[in-house]
């Protein structure tokens, strides 16, 4: 996941990272805040039939041995280590390290608005969604022209008037997930279309 991500954009690669870390530090609370079990050592005398520490009895040992997972407190801080190198590695790639970014903004976006008033640029992540529209917005190259976003968390009416104002706009840009793929005729308004993030799955493509 964490590497799929990593190939559609860095913004999203961010994303997911503080989302695992915030996942795995509620989780060490959890623990923290439990039972722990039973230690590694006992853990693995007790699966290898050796002897367990003296102050369990059997069924207790079976109880406690249940409770040890890849979950374990050791385990998670290990990952949430690992990741807070990802995150400090991820945050070195800056919009103008990005070559993705850089590419579409410098030559393939421009071209496309000297040929016609409107592009669309579709994302797969919302993440990605936001960071294109925000690095459109501030890029001066684009000084003029309206970007808009659409994506599933807006409602049948919210997306109609985004759509709506994108059509009224005399030259804009158009940043949206596949949720606009639903219900709604692009073929007379913009033949133009960038695929920031494609599908792995031809299919959806």
């Amino acid at each position: 996941h964490l590497h799929k991500r990593a190939l559609y954009s860095p913004e999203a690669l961010r994303c997911s990272l503080s989302n695992r870390k915030e996942e795995l530090m509620k989780r060490m609370n959890d623990l923290l805040e439990e039972d722990p079990g039973l230690s590694e050592s006992d853990a693995r005398a007790n699966v290898l039939d050796e002897q367990v520490s003296e102050i369990y009895d059997e069924d207790e040992i079976i109880k406690r041995s249940e409770k040890v997972s890849p979950g374990s407190k050791e385990m998670l801080q290990y990952e949430i280590n690992v990741l807070d190198n990802l995150i400090a590695k991820a945050k070195r790639v800056t919009p103008s390290r990005d070559s993705k970014l850089y590419e579409m903004s410098k030559n393939l976006l421009p071209e496309m608005l000297r040929i016609k008033d409107k592009v669309i640029i579709f994302t797969k992540y919302i993440d990605t969604k936001n960071y294109v529209s925000e690095q459109l917005s501030a890029n001066q190259r684009f000084t003029g022209i309206e970007v808009f976003t659409l994506d599933g968390n807006l409602n049948e009416i919210q997306r109609k008037e985004v759509f709506n104002a994108f059509a009224d706009s005399p030259k804009a840009v158009l940043v949206a997930t596949d949720a606009i793929s639903e219900g709604i005729n692009l073929q007379n308004l913009a033949s133009q279309v960038i695929h920031y993030e494609l599908p792995w799955n031809p299919n959806r493509l």
